[in-house]
């Protein structure tokens, strides 16, 4: 691919691909970051509130940022492997570490 061609590439308006991978894998890799935030975090019952609202932010971040990538197929091979990423990572460290969850 050219310098040219990189530059002219533009974001295409896959808007309907791209909100049904947002709709569908957002939420849960929300929640899987927001598991590997409760692995690092010290106890505490302020650590509780902090998860749960973490959980939103981490949704509307992923909102931002998919919306961002050049097509619908794209948003749902990244959303779709940082989804699986994410859970394998939280219950392989939940493996090791011996939690329960």
């Amino acid at each position: 691919m050219t310098e040219r061609s990189r530059r002219t590439q533009r974001i295409e308006p896959d808007w309907w691909s791209k909100t049904l991978a947002i709709i569908l894998l957002s939420y849960p890799l929300a929640l899987a970051l927001a598991g590997l935030l409760e692995m690092l975090l010290p106890p505490g019952e302020s650590r509780i509130q902090l998860i749960m609202w973490s959980v939103a932010a981490f949704v509307l971040l992923l909102l931002a940022f998919s919306f961002l990538l050049r097509s619908g197929q794209r948003a749902w091979w990244v959303l779709g492997s940082a989804t699986l990423f994410g859970w394998t990572l939280l219950k392989g460290l939940q493996i090791l570490t011996g939690s329960a969850g």
